[in-house]
């Protein structure tokens, strides 16, 4: 029927019958939680063309498989399956012991329950399943584009993007009822009946899977209720569902200019699957399918799916910088400080740095300094004082070191 784990420690159930018999599985069993899958191949593919060899239009296209891993919550939410976690039901109204009818109300001890790989028929309960052929959910991407540039330093760039999603996870109900055993207790309770049933009270919650024993239904629509869905769900994770994506994106860019530049974009998109989120589904969507024998039927939009989406941006930037600057000239020794700041900016290797070299009035120092692209000839022909990485002039007299950024 599937398999389940616990933290690494995973069972697997051995056939589709009743009682439900989990087996060991993982290292050193012989067996694995889930067949091994050698298709996850991931190749890309792309091109960018020059039309007209101008530099002004770019023509692009890519393709490309990609893979999403299986996260921990899908099997850490198996930590209650047999034989790690014992169950006990024993409906409809008994309590632990008969405690409240016969054995007084308290101490209420629940019976000692052994920890069994194996889920009898009647236990109603809820392990977490997974099948062999378990697969990573798959996207196959594909991209087309086109990029112009316009007269103002305006670009515009018009571009379709489309994908196919497969293998994607959804909830399926493992022991659904019966279509034929549905269609018998609608038929019985229609008409007055020694149960007092209605229509309402076969799709009561639990009753399709227990309502025999609650008293409330002639008959299960199940044929056997080890596992099911009653006050908790018994949950098939398949890889089965499926989704495609397509998209039409407009840009248009104006370049930054004057310290502005603006966007503005336009995406006209449409998204379709066959499932929702096994955690969380968006909006009043449910985790499990509808119709477990066909859960094709959900295909529809997307929860996230949003037709028209537009987007405009822009960035101004503020003259704060010029400002600095001039205000900085001013100051006394304040062109210096912005010279200083900018060969540590470069990250200067000056020899004499750590020890320090003073040069006297009207001398002429010429030195090696050393940039990170190589090394060449400096002529410092006025009074300076180096010390440590540092060029610092006399006066207010701004100074700008020969060759500082770029080689003579």
């Amino acid at each position: 029927m599937g398999r389940t784990n616990l933290n690494g420690n995973p069972f697997a159930t051995s056939n589709s019958t009743f009682p439900v018999v989990f087996q060991r599985a993982g290292p050193g069993t012989g067996r694995l939680l889930y067949n091994n899958d050698f298709s996850n191949l991931e190749p890309r593919v792309g091109f960018s063309w020059d039309p007209w060899s101008d530099g002004k239009t770019a023509i692009r296209a890519s393709f490309g498989i990609f893979h999403d891993r299986n996260f921990g919550n899908l099997f850490g939410n198996a930590r209650g399956n047999p034989p790690f976690q014992a169950s006990y039901a024993t409906p409809p109204f008994e309590t632990i012991n008969n405690a409240l009818f016969d054995s007084g109300f308290f101490p209420l001890h629940p019976p000692d329950l052994p920890f069994d790989p194996s889920i009898p028929d009647g236990a109603l309960q809820a392990p977490q399943i997974f099948p062999r052929n378990f697969r990573n959910p798959t996207l196959n991407s594909w991209f087309f584009g086109v990029q112009r540039e316009l007269p103002g330093q305006v670009v515009l760039d018009v571009s379709y993007v489309g994908n196919q999603a497969h293998h994607i996870y959804r909830d399926v109900d493992p022991n659904p009822p019966q279509p034929a055993l549905v269609a018998e207790l609608l038929a019985d309770c229609s008409v007055p009946n020694a149960f007092n049933c209605t229509t309402d009270t076969v799709s009561g919650a639990g009753n399709l899977y227990n309502g025999k024993a609650f008293g409330t239904l002639p008959k299960n629509a199940v044929a056997f209720n080890a596992i099911g869905r009653g006050a908790l769900s018994a949950v098939l994770v398949e890889s089965t569902s499926n989704a495609n994506y397509n998209a039409l994106q407009l840009k248009v860019t104006k370049r930054l200019r004057h310290g502005l530049q603006l966007q503005g974009a336009y995406t006209w998109s449409h998204s379709i699957d066959d499932s929702n989120d096994p955690i969380v589904p968006g909006g009043a969507g449910v985790s499990f399918a509808r119709n477990p024998l066909n859960p094709g039927q959900d295909r529809g939009n997307s929860d996230h799916d949003i037709s028209n989406v537009g987007v405009i941006n822009y960035i101004y930037e503020l003259p704060l910088r010029s400002w600095h600057a001039r205000q900085s000239a001013r100051r006394p020794g304040g062109a210096h400080e912005l010279e200083r700041k900018s060969i540590r900016d470069q990250q200067l290797d000056i020899p004499g740095r750590d020890e320090g070299l003073f040069l006297e009035p009207g001398s002429v120092c010429q030195s090696s300094i050393r940039h990170r692209t190589g090394a060449w000839a400096q002529s410092l022909p006025w009074p300076q004082f180096l010390q440590r990485g540092r060029v610092v002039g006399e006066g207010n007299q701004a100074h700008r070191t020969p060759g500082i950024g770029d080689p003579a």
